[in-house]
C-alpha cells in the first residue's frame, strides 16, 4: 500500500516538474516571440514604403503599416477598418484597370508590379509603385496578398517632364532639314530625326534597330570606326566628313557629316551624335564644274597648243624644207647602185613622213577634217613597226599577225599616229624587263557581246586592231583616266598626257570604239574597232614618171637663204632659168625696173617689211598676168581662198619635194589666168 502511494506521489511530482518546465518554456518562447514581433514591427513602422496583408477574397486587410499616411495621404485605421478601401480612392482613369485586375487576382492570377494612381485625402492626385506576393494554403488557393507600396508621384512627375522635353526636342529636331543621330559605343542608332528617315529611306523603327554599316559600305563603316575612335579619345568635333551611303533602295548619297562625342557625367563617352546634310547634289554640280573648267582649260590647252604649233610648224617646215631638198638633190647626185643612195631614200622617206606628221599636229591642234581614203592597213602597221624596230631595246620581242586584206576609210598618217602612240606606251611599259609587243588585225563581225562592251557600234563588219605588251600593267584608277588629255602616268618630261587621248579622238571620228584591259603586273591590251569597207583601193603607181621640166624664167623670193639655193638647184634641174632674191623689197625693185624678164614668181609668205601677198599684189598692180606661186612653212594670216581672191595661182605649204614642186610649176605656167568672176568666187569664200 504505501510502495503503491510513494510511486503516485513520484509521478505527481515529475509530471508536475515537467508541466512546469514546459510552462517555462512556453512563456519564455511567447516572450521570444513578443521580443521579434516588437522587433519587427519596429522596422515595418519605420519603413518608407507602406507593407500590407490583404486576407482574400474578402479584401480585408489584416496588415497594414503606418507609412499608409505617407505612401496613400490616409491613416492607417481607413485601411484596416474597411474591406478594399483602395477602391475608393483609385482615380476614375485607373478604376477599370483595377476591377480587370481584382477580378484575375480572385481567379489565381496575381501582377508581381504594378503602378496605379489614386486621389489623397487632399483631393491630389498620386502614383503608387506596388508589388504584390500571393500566399496560398495546402491547396494551393490564394489566400492572402502580401506586398509594399511607394508613393513614386515624384518620379512620374519628372519622367512626364522629361517626356515633354524629349518630344519637344524630337520636335525641334524632326523640324530641321539637316539629319541627326545618336549611336551608343556599339554604333547603334538610339536616335533619328525625321530628316534622316526621310534621306536615308528607313523607317525610324529600322534606324533604331540597326548601325551605320548596315547603310554604308565595308570601307566607309572603317572611316566612321576611324573617326569615333579619334573623337572619344580627344573629346573633340569632326566637322565636314564626306561619306557615302546607301540607301533603302540602293540609291547612293554623299552625306556631309559632323560627328561630337556625348559625354556622361563622369567625362565619360557613352555616344556619339552627327549632324548631316545630303550633299549629293552638291557634290554632283561641283564634279560637274570641274568637268567644264576642265574642258574650258583643255580648250585653252588646244589653243595654245593651236598656236605654238602653227610657229613650230613654219620654223619645223622650213627644216625640212632643207632636209627633203638637199636630200633629193643627193638622189639625183648618187648613183642607185651607191650604198648612200639606199640611205638617202631613208632619209627622204622619214622626212616625209615628218612632213605628214606636222600636217597632223596641226590639223588636230585645229580640230579639222582629214581627207581620207579607202586604205590598206596592213602596209601602214607593217612600216610602223619597221621604224619602232630600229629604236627599241632588243629586251623588247615584237610578234604580229596581220590580215593582209582589210580596208578602211581613213588618212595613212592618222593610223601611223595610232600605232605609234600605242607601241611606244607599250614599249615604255616594258623598257626595265623587257617582255613581248604583241600587234594583232583581223576582220570581225561585231556581236552582242561587242555590242554590250561598245553600244556606240553598229551590227557591222569591223576592223580589230589589238596592241599587247606584257608591261607593268594598270591599276583600275589609272584605266579609268588614261585617254583624259594631258593625263599621264611618265615622269615629268617624258610624257605629255596627249598621245592616248589622240588616239581615242581619231578612233572616235572613224566611227570605231576603243577599250583597255590591264591589271597591274598582268600587262596591258587596247582593243581598237573601225568600220571596214570594200571600196577599191587605188594603188599608186610604181613605175617612175618623167618629172615635168621647162625652160622659162623664174624669180625665187625667201628670206632665208637655204631655201633660195634649195629653191635655185631643183629648178634649174627641172630646167628653169632662175633667178633668187632673199629680199621682197629687193625682188620688187627687180620686177619694177625689167617686168617682162620673168615667167613667174615663187616666194615665201613670212619675209621681213613685205610678205609674200602684199609683194604678190605689188606685183601684179606692175604686171596683171604674172603667175605667182605662194609658199609657206604654216601662216595663220592668209587661206588658200584668199590668196586665190587676190589672183595669186597657187597656194602650197612647205616642204616641197621635187616631184611637187615641178608638176606645180608646169600645171602654173601652162594653165589660164582666172578670168574675174573666178576671183569673185573665191573672194565671196573668204
Amino acid at each position: 500500500m504505501m510502495i503503491a502511494i510513494g510511486l503516485a506521489v513520484f509521478f505527481i511530482v515529475y509530471y508536475f516538474g515537467k508541466l512546469r518546465a514546459e510552462i517555462s518554456e512556453r512563456r519564455q518562447a511567447e516572450a521570444a516571440l513578443r521580443s521579434s514581433e516588437q522587433k519587427y514591427s519596429g522596422l515595418l513602422h519605420r519603413l518608407n514604403e507602406a507593407v500590407y496583408r490583404m486576407s482574400i477574397p474578402s479584401g480585408t486587410y489584416e496588415y497594414f503599416s503606418p507609412a499608409a499616411e505617407t505612401v496613400f495621404g490616409y491613416e492607417q485605421e481607413n485601411f484596416l477598418s474597411t474591406p478594399l478601401f483602395i477602391r475608393k480612392i483609385i482615380h476614375p482613369s485607373s478604376l477599370p484597370w483595377f476591377e480587370q485586375t481584382w477580378g484575375k487576382l480572385l481567379e489565381g492570377q496575381v501582377r508581381p508590379s504594378c503602378e496605379y494612381r489614386i486621389i489623397d485625402s487632399s483631393g491630389n492626385e498620386r502614383w503608387i509603385y506596388q508589388t504584390n506576393t500571393a500566399v496560398f494554403d495546402e491547396n494551393g488557393k490564394i489566400v492572402a496578398l502580401e506586398g509594399c507600396a511607394n508613393d513614386v508621384t515624384q518620379r512620374k512627375r519628372a519622367e512626364a517632364a522629361l517626356r515633354r522635353s524629349e518630344e519637344k526636342y524630337r520636335s525641334i529636331l524632326d523640324s530641321i532639314e539637316e539629319g541627326y543621330f545618336e549611336i551608343d559605343s556599339n554604333s547603334r542608332h538610339t536616335f533619328v530625326n525625321k530628316a534622316m528617315t526621310d534621306i536615308t529611306g528607313y523607317s525610324r523603327e529600322e534606324l533604331l534597330q540597326m548601325g551605320y554599316s548596315k547603310y554604308t559600305d565595308i570601307a566607309t563603316a572603317e572611316i566612321l570606326d576611324n573617326t569615333c575612335q579619334q573623337i572619344k579619345s580627344d573629346k573633340q568635333m569632326v566637322r565636314d566628313l564626306h561619306i557615302e551611303i546607301i540607301t533603302k533602295t540602293g540609291e547612293k548619297k554623299i552625306l556631309g557629316i559632323s560627328l561630337s562625342p556625348l559625354i556622361d557625367q563622369d567625362g565619360d563617352t557613352f555616344g556619339f551624335r552627327g549632324f548631316f546634310s545630303d550633299i549629293t547634289d552638291r557634290i554632283t554640280a561641283e564634279a560637274e564644274k570641274t568637268e567644264l573648267e576642265n574642258r574650258l582649260m583643255q580648250a585653252q590647252k588646244m589653243e595654245a597648243i593651236g598656236t605654238l604649233a602653227g610657229g613650230i610648224a613654219h620654223d619645223f617646215n622650213n627644216i625640212l624644207s632643207a632636209v627633203l631638198g638637199y636630200t633629193e638633190i643627193s638622189l639625183i647626185e648618187v648613183p642607185n647602185t651607191d650604198p648612200i643612195y639606199g640611205n638617202l631614200q631613208k632619209i627622204l622617206s622619214a622626212g616625209e613622213r615628218a612632213r605628214d606628221l606636222v600636217k597632223q599636229i596641226l590639223t588636230f591642234s585645229r580640230q579639222s577634217d582629214h581627207e581620207r581614203m579607202p586604205i590598206k592597213v596592213t602596209p601602214i602597221i607593217k612600216e610602223t613597226l619597221k621604224l619602232l624596230r630600229a629604236s627599241l631595246p632588243t629586251t623588247i620581242e615584237i610578234r604580229h599577225q596581220l590580215n593582209p586584206g582589210l580596208v578602211i576609210n581613213s588618212d595613212p598618217t592618222q593610223i601611223h599616229q595610232v600605232m605609234m602612240n600605242l607601241c611606244t606606251n607599250a614599249a615604255h611599259a616594258m623598257q626595265k624587263e623587257g617582255g613581248i609587243l604583241s600587234i594583232c588585225i583581223d576582220r570581225v563581225q561585231v556581236g552582242a557581246e561587242d555590242l554590250a562592251q561598245h553600244p556606240e557600234l553598229m551590227p557591222d563588219t569591223y576592223m580589230k586592231l589589238s596592241v599587247a605588251d606584257t608591261g607593268y600593267g594598270m591599276t583600275p584608277v589609272v584605266v579609268e583616266r588614261i585617254f583624259d588629255p594631258f593625263f599621264t602616268t611618265k615622269e615629268r618630261g617624258k610624257g605629255t598626257g596627249m598621245g592616248l587621248a589622240v588616239v581615242h579622238g581619231i578612233v572616235k571620228t572613224h566611227g570605231g570604239a576603243i577599250s583597255v584591259n590591264s591589271e597591274p603586273g598582268e600587262g596591258t591590251t587596247f582593243t581598237i574597232f573601225i568600220p571596214c569597207v570594200e571600196s577599191e583601193v587605188i594603188e599608186p603607181s610604181k613605175a617612175p614618171q618623167a618629172l615635168p621640166t621647162g625652160d622659162e624664167s623664174i624669180l625665187f623670193v625667201d628670206d632665208e637663204e637655204y631655201q633660195v639655193d634649195i629653191g635655185k638647184q631643183l629648178l634649174e634641174r627641172l630646167g628653169y632659168q632662175v633667178t633668187t632674191r632673199t629680199s621682197g623689197l629687193e625682188a620688187l625693185e627687180l620686177i619694177r625696173s625689167k617686168p617682162s624678164q620673168f615667167d613667174m614668181v615663187i616666194t615665201d609668205m613670212t619675209m621681213p617689211q613685205i610678205t609674200g601677198d602684199q609683194l604678190a599684189k605689188s606685183i601684179m598692180d606692175l604686171r596683171t598676168d604674172m603667175p605667182i606661186i605662194l609658199c609657206t612653212g604654216y601662216s595663220e594670216k592668209i587661206t588658200e581662198s584668199q590668196a586665190r581672191a587676190i589672183g595669186i595661182r597657187e597656194f602650197t605649204m612647205k616642204p616641197l619635194v621635187i616631184r611637187d614642186l615641178a608638176e606645180i610649176v608646169r600645171r602654173v605656167l601652162d594653165e589660164k589666168p582666172a578670168t574675174a568672176a573666178e576671183k569673185a568666187e573665191d573672194l565671196n569664200q573668204v
